[in-house]
């Protein structure tokens, strides 16, 4: 047995339940976050989902957070926070691929607690989105305000995104300026109440998903649009709810975890979780998710149906290998103090997304102690949905 296999077993805190297990030592280090970023290595298994909800529900009743933003489009989100808080939606949500994400069990059941927490609180929990692509959907929102007659080409392209970037290649045209010029108009106004932050923050994602749409192609450059955009949003948010406000962040692995720890860096990308470590240094606080082996919701293609995929068990040499390797079952993991130290060489780690052809090349080399605050472990995980 390794040293540090030997260290894991003796530092990580085990569980055998999601909703008994103790996270005392997580809620002490991030109890005076102002913001608490909850990854996942794979956008379709339960285990992340539930873990994800169990956190929130306690730092929200016990540590003060007011404020969930996910990885996913603003204005599907609206119409979440509006269901949370015991409004009727005025839209249906989660139409888009991949609409598994946020429509599945594990998600709505969270979306329940919530509208039920809030209707016994003064300070209700706030529900947020942070993506870029449903330009379309900010778009009629802000069409309803400004008139539709200058849109009325746009508004036919549908709400897959990737119409838009194909009619700009086709077109030559874009609505760069346009959209523009909606927003510099915009941010000349005060921000007096809910309305007028929600408009301009429409305004906000249309320009960005705009910019980020029409250079699909621009691999880095798109990334970095959306990835800025998340953290410009999360500071909207944070600054509109005042200074007391905290805020849970749930997204990919990938875009929490500090992009010094992995490629990305060299690559030039940049993510919110690097972005809120910049910003808030010790006031943010990082949890990577991982796991062995299982079964995950993904598709094969953009916009294809989604399937249950197999997750093979992991690669010799790979973080996952190591900690199935030290037969805990499921743990949490401090990635402080002597932890760095061992934890701090790089090995293989495993990054699923939307689109998994249940292979290997799923694999970057990343330093985990580097990459985040601390790690939750499951040996296998199930499917979202």
């Amino acid at each position: 047995m390794s040293d540090l296999v030997r260290y894991i077993q003796q530092e990580a805190i085990c569980f055998q339940d999601i909703e008994t297990a103790c996270f005392d030592q997580f809620f002490s280090r991030c109890q005076k976050a102002r913001v608490v970023l909850l990854g996942e290595s794979t956008h379709g298994s339960s285990e992340y989902y539930r873990m994800r909800a169990r956190l929130t529900k306690e730092l929200v009743a016990k540590g003060g957070f007011t404020l969930l933003a996910v990885e996913g489009d603003w204005p599907d989100l609206e119409e979440v926070d509006r269901y949370a808080r015991g409004f009727p939606i005025r839209t249906t949500p989660f139409q888009r691929f991949p609409a598994w994400m946020w429509n599945n069990p594990d998600f709505l059941q969270f979306i329940d607690w919530a509208k039920a927490y809030n209707a016994s609180q003064n300070a209700p929990l706030r529900i947020y989105g942070l993506d870029l692509y449903l330009m379309r959907k900010s778009l009629e929102l802000v069409a309803n305000e400004v008139g539709r007659d200058s849109f009325r080409e746009i508004l036919s392209l549908g709400i897959e995104p990737s119409n838009y970037f194909h009619y700009c290649k086709l077109t030559n045209r874009s609505y760069e300026t346009a959209f523009q010029s909606l927003l510099d108009a915009a941010v000349q106004k005060e921000v007096k109440d809910e309305e007028s932050f929600h408009f301009l923050q429409n305004l906000k994602f249309l320009v960005k998903g705009e910019a980020a749409i029409r250079l699909l192609d621009e691999e880095v450059l798109h990334w970095n649009i959306r990835a800025r955009q998340m953290f410009d949003a999360l500071l909207d948010l944070l600054e509109f709810h005042g200074p007391e406000s905290k805020a849970i962040v749930w997204v990919h692995n990938t875009h929490v975890g500090h992009t010094k720890a992995t490629p990305m860096e060299q690559a030039g990308r940049c993510n919110i979780g690097t972005l809120c470590k910049g910003h808030f240094g010790s006031l943010a606080y990082t949890v990577g998710f991982g796991c062995y082996e299982g079964e995950v919701v993904a598709a094969s293609h953009w916009c294809s149906p989604h399937e249950i995929k197999k997750i093979p068990p992991a690669l010799e040499g790979s973080y996952e290998r190591l900690f199935f390797e030290c037969r805990l079952g499921s743990f949490f993991l401090s990635l402080h103090e002597q932890a760095g130290a061992l934890l701090k060489e790089k090995r293989l780690q495993r990054g699923i997304g939307t689109i998994y052809d249940g292979g290997e090349a799923n694999y970057y080399p990343a330093s985990l102690a580097e990459q985040f605050d601390a790690y939750i472990w499951f040996d296998s995980t199930t499917p979202v949905i």
